[in-house]
């Protein structure tokens, strides 16, 4: 169904890669999901492919759906089928444990591999799967994932087109939520997102124009979500700009972040985690956004 909000998409001026004029009132297309496989839900993260037939959901239970995405004749989601269900596994090919199955961030590499980012104890950790069903491959924890709390590890994670991957803890103690990047081996702090308010970062991705976009949620008792876009540059991570801020109750609870291109527009898919809850929902939510 395709709905109008009352947001304001904001283009600000950071530079002329960023560079882009101000749309109001702006149209999404939001997709209720819904299906009889008790592990479906939580979904944490997602990947649209190009075109935006299929896609990758990640819930936060350690299991992926592969989908394909029916369309409207406008492009706007019209139906979810799931093509296969895939348990993430451990290192030695067995499924996780319940304890291991924090999952948070989705990224497809360009050698498309699948990477996912975990919560939980030690600040977090991250997985590569070259397939599916294939068995983990950890990379190393740097000293500074481990000052992350139990709560606000790496729940975000994108990979650039020149393979390097972009993770960000939920919370930091003070000052702005810094950026780590793996890249040629090894781990680095490649920058920070400002922090503006009350909003914290949920998921990343690297959009199809270069550009790391960072999606944060704000909640508000008693359970009510509001969300915004920023995005930034990935050779200097100091200057971000927002392009998309909803109002609490717009959405639910949103949690995965997927951009891609639809006849040269850029599209921002995203997720709603529903935590298993009857009073929360899974949703697809699209927007296009400013160039």
């Amino acid at each position: 169904m395709r709905r109008r909000s009352c947001l304001a998409l904001i283009a600000g001026g950071i530079g002329a890669a960023l560079a882009g004029g101000p749309a109001r009132g702006a149209a999404f297309d939001a997709l209720r999901l819904s299906s009889h496989d008790v592990r479906f839900g939580g979904i944490s993260g997602v990947h649209v492919f190009p075109g935006g037939a299929s896609a990758l959901l990640l819930t936060d239970r350690g299991v992926l759906f592969a989908c394909a995405i029916d369309r409207d004749a406008a492009g706007a989601p019209v139906g979810l089928r799931v093509r296969s269900v895939h348990r993430l596994r451990r290192p030695d090919g067995r499924p996780l444990r319940e304890r291991e199955m924090d999952s948070e961030g989705l990224a497809i590499g360009p050698d498309g591999a699948i990477w996912v980012s975990f919560e939980g104890r030690g600040g977090g950790r991250i997985h590569r799967y070259a397939t599916p069903d294939a068995p983990a491959e950890v990379l190393p924890v740097p000293p500074a994932f481990r000052r992350f709390g139990l709560n606000s590890g790496l729940e975000s994670l994108a990979a650039g087109q020149d393979g390097a991957l972009y993770t960000l803890p939920e919370d930091a103690p003070r000052g702005g939520f810094p950026i780590w990047r793996w890249h040629a081996g090894r781990w680095a702090e490649a920058g920070a997102l400002p922090r503006r308010g009350a909003f914290l970062p949920v998921a990343a991705d690297v959009g199809p124009d270069g550009l790391l976009y960072v999606l944060e949620r704000r909640y508000s008792w008693p359970v009510s979500f509001a969300s915004r876009i920023r995005r930034s540059a990935t050779a200097d991570l100091r200057v971000w700009q927002t392009v998309l801020e909803t109002p609490a109750g717009m959405h639910g609870n949103l949690e995965g972040l997927s951009l891609w291109r639809a006849g040269g527009a850029l599209r921002a898919t995203l997720a709603t985690d529903d935590n298993f809850r009857l009073m929360q929902r899974n949703e697809l939510v699209e927007y296009t956004l400013p160039a």
